[in-house]
């Protein structure tokens, strides 16, 4: 997406060659002492200096390019600290040139070890991110001080995302933006970075600048969104007054960009996509009805692949069979014309990477794309075989978005008008998990017997049907067996069967499994008594039994519900006395209704206990002042697991 909203600039009048500053940045001849002992060290290290500088400037044929300055100071503690933190890894695609490496080590004595420049060695597709320079200081010691900084000289970039904080502590970060004064740039911090600052600089330049004395170490914890929690800056070109005083980089352009980029199609493409939605044969019936035809076709008998180099004209997508991402949206959307279905194309980010922000007019939130469907109120993923019509991916249900249309009174005026709106989070009861168990004792054997028929619906369901049908038996067997695990991995499963495996039921038809299983190690003998594991029988649940501070809002990937009947038949010759042992009411209650909560009950009626378990969680996000009420409900779900039914022999 990047790549399509970006082929901007910039053809400038000739003779405007700016002088750069930044590619003389050097560090003091004698390493500075560093900070005071006032921070804790967090894995072993502190980052006691970070200074990051981006200056934009003309190069000789009158194009802008940058200067790229990253210079930071750790002092290493421990020895798994240096052999994290000693290994540098420079990413250098889009570098044209690297001006300068320089790299010392600062032992606890003051001893200086500088890097030799033929220990730097590149490292081409680095796990497949792209090309890097590598170095490590050999003979670093623990206690001592890791400096480093580097100059690259590289292609401009005229929007991003900089991540600033990290899993250890930092003092001393300054972050700095140098610039022609005719440029505008907005820059926005979030997650409490400070907020950037703008003077005047030397020779007609602008410097926006933030500075941080102390960054306090985050860390990852469960259900958290962790990079969108983490203290960054979002940056974008917002005036280019060498060219005009008119907005660049804004929604505005991006939809015009969009709209020439996806939907201006060639007289071919336009000839392909008819005669396909003629070759289709479309039935009658409902806009969703054949909405769904389209997508399913499409994408049975097309392979999309997350690889631009496979994107091609419309016409050679249907010949050949295969797309790239954005050839699929383009394929979509021309045979969504030329079946007359109405939609909006929808222009969002990951929530859980850097939410999209309404408030901040750029490109930088635009790279996940969808189709809505106004007539029927729903979405389309079209660039992923895993979903279908109906089913929203977790990680930007509930963002804010732009809304796109088409508009225009001809094919020469016609743009994209756009409106901020809000994906909708799914419900709960959208996202379901029901198991319905029968469960008696084989008194021969010690063994629980299970006859159990579990049903999954919307995101629970969706992964597994997208890929179902293209697995081996023995890959099918190996999940069975982990979904179906009985909390021990001591349990049988004698047969199975599932239905609605089919990736067009996705969001439409529930996965259903039909199961006949043997747990080897829930019963146990206790004299003539006998203990029922009875708790393990929904299987292994998440538990919050930690106590350490929390620091991170709880965000879930979506919301689901759990609902559980467990009939558990009594042994002839046996009692049970602490039924009542299974009764569980743990709500987290809200103003607007129960947050989240996790129910059992247990009813005895002749010889069979019946348990009902109910657990939900009907909001996406709790703030961490709402933590421990949200822990209780989720160690409510382990503390059943641990739940034991007594029988007691008659005598």
């Amino acid at each position: 997406m990047k790549n399509l909203l970006t082929l901007l600039l910039v053809f400038i009048f000739q003779g405007l060659y700016s002088q750069t500053v930044y590619d003389k940045y050097t560090w003091d001849i004698v390493p500075a002492s560093g900070i005071a002992d006032t921070m804790t060290p967090v894995n072993g290290a502190i980052v006691e200096l970070e200074k990051r500088i981006t200056e934009i400037y003309l190069n000789q044929d009158d194009y802008f390019e940058e200067i790229n300055v990253l210079h930071r100071k750790f002092r290493l503690e421990t020895t798994p600290a240096i052999d994290n933190y000693n290994k540098i890894y420079i990413p250098i695609d889009d570098v044209l040139e690297t001006i300068a490496i320089k790299a010392r080590f600062i032992s606890p004595s003051g001893t200086v070890t500088e890097l030799p420049r033929e220990s730097i060695r590149k490292i081409e597709n680095l796990e497949n991110k792209g090309n890097f320079n590598v170095f490590a200081i050999e003979g670093a010691e623990a206690g001592g001080h890791l400096e480093y900084y580097y100059i690259l000289r590289k292609k401009f970039d005229p929007f991003g995302t900089v991540y600033i904080q990290e899993d250890i502590p930092k003092s001393h970060v300054e972050v700095i933006y140098s610039f022609p004064d005719k440029l505008g740039y907005l820059i926005k911090s979030y997650n409490g970075f400070p907020p950037f600052r703008q003077y005047e600089g030397d020779n007609q330049s602008s410097i926006m600048k933030s500075v941080a004395g102390n960054i306090p170490a985050l860390e990852s914890e469960p259900y958290s969104f962790y990079r969108a929690n983490l203290m960054r800056y979002e940056f974008t070109l917002s005036f280019n007054r060498y060219i005009s005083a008119l907005r660049v980089n804004s929604w505005a352009k991006a939809c015009r960009n969009v709209y020439s980029n996806t939907f201006q199609f060639e007289k071919k493409e336009l000839s392909a996509a008819r005669a396909l939605v003629k070759k289709m044969n479309i039935p009658q019936g409902s806009e969703e009805m054949k909405i769904r035809y389209i997508e399913n076709r499409i994408k049975s008998e097309i392979s999309i692949s997350d690889d631009s180099r496979f994107d091609a004209s419309i016409d050679q997508i249907i010949l050949n069979r295969y797309t790239g991402e954005h050839g699929a949206i383009r394929l979509f959307a021309a045979l969504f014309d030329a079946a007359g279905i109405n939609y909006e194309l929808v222009l969002t980010s990951d929530n859980t990477d850097h939410p999209f922000d309404p408030e901040f007019n750029g490109y930088n939130f635009l790279q996940k794309q969808l189709f809505y469907f106004p007539a029927i109120d729903k979405y389309l993923m079209p660039d992923n075989e895993g979903y279908r019509t109906g089913l929203i991916p977790a990680e930007i249900q509930g963002a804010f978005a732009l809304f796109t249309k088409i508009t225009g009174p001809d094919e020469e005026l016609r743009t994209l008008s756009y409106s901020i709106g809000q994906i909708p989070v799914e419900k709960s009861t959208k996202n379901a998990d029901t198991l319905i168990q029968t469960i008696e004792v084989d008194l021969s054997s010690n063994q629980l017997n299970i006859k159990l028929k579990r049903i999954f619906t919307g995101l629970n369901a969706s992964p597994l049907q997208s890929f179902w049908h293209l697995i081996d038996q023995d890959r099918k067997e190996e999940i069975i067996h982990t979904i179906f695990n009985l909390g021990v991995e001591n349990s049988a499963i004698s047969s199975w069967e599932v239905i609605n495996t089919e990736p067009e039921n996705a969001g439409l038809k529930p996965l259903v499994w039909s199961l006949e299983m043997t747990g080897n190690a829930h019963v146990e003998s206790a004299g003539s008594n006998l203990l029922i594991k009875i708790g393990e029988t929904i299987g292994t649940q998440s538990e919050l039994y930690k106590d350490d501070q929390r620091k991170l809002p709880v965000n879930l990937e979506y919301l689901r519900s759990y609902y559980r009947v467990l009939d558990f038949v009594i042994p002839e010759g046996y009692d049970a006395k602490n039924a009542d042992d299974l009764n569980m009411n743990i709500v987290m209650n809200g103003p607007e209704g129960i947050h989240c909560a996790f129910r059992s009950a247990a009813v005895r009626n002749g010889n069979v206990i019946r348990i009902t378990i109910d657990e939900f969680y009907n909001d996406p996000f709790y703030p961490v002042e709402q933590y421990e009420d949200y822990r209780k409900v989720i160690n409510a779900a382990a503390d059943f697991n641990k739940k034991t039914l007594l029988l007691t022999k008659i005598l």
